[in-house]
């Protein structure tokens, strides 16, 4: 899914604009670009990935390229050796998956969440216990089973 939020809007170049979620269907996306499923995480790996920085000078257009001409390899070689992509590519091709887990609803630990929004990640704390007070008062609200 893309431009999957809750307000359906977001900010660019200095505006707020609508977005409507997009779905993207990988089969229909690695055919019209003509690579397999192994070749797209080589060019996510080019381009960076929440695992490693990229190549520097490198985007989308660049990767595909570098990919399609079989120098994935040579590229990294060059300009980030030592670089070890194994890892980064095994996490995208088989990650790490559980069906040891339940899912209870409970009220959010508001000061938990803060903590780990603001302290760690730099989140603004305003907007967080904001967001925060919006989803509290949704937890309040009876659902369809209360009534039966």
């Amino acid at each position: 899914m893309r431009n999957l939020t809750v307000s359906g809007k977001r900010k660019s170049r200095g505006r707020t604009i609508t977005v409507n979620p997009e779905r993207i269907v990988l089969s229909s996306l690695l055919n019209c670009l003509g690579v397999t499923r192994e070749q797209l995480v080589e060019i996510g790996i080019l381009v960076g990935t929440d695992f490693n920085p990229g190549l520097r000078g490198v985007g989308g257009k660049t990767a595909l390229k570098i990919v399609r001409n079989g120098e994935f390899e040579s590229a990294l070689a060059e300009k980030q050796p030592g670089f070890d992509p194994a890892p980064v590519r095994e996490f995208f091709l088989a990650p790490p998956v559980t069906d040891d887990y339940t899912l209870a609803w409970k009220t959010p630990d508001v000061e938990g969440v803060v903590e780990m929004l603001c302290g760690r990640y730099d989140f603004s704390e305003e907007r967080v216990r904001s967001a925060l007070a919006k989803v509290s008062v949704k937890a309040t609200q009876k659902t369809l089973d209360a009534w039966f």
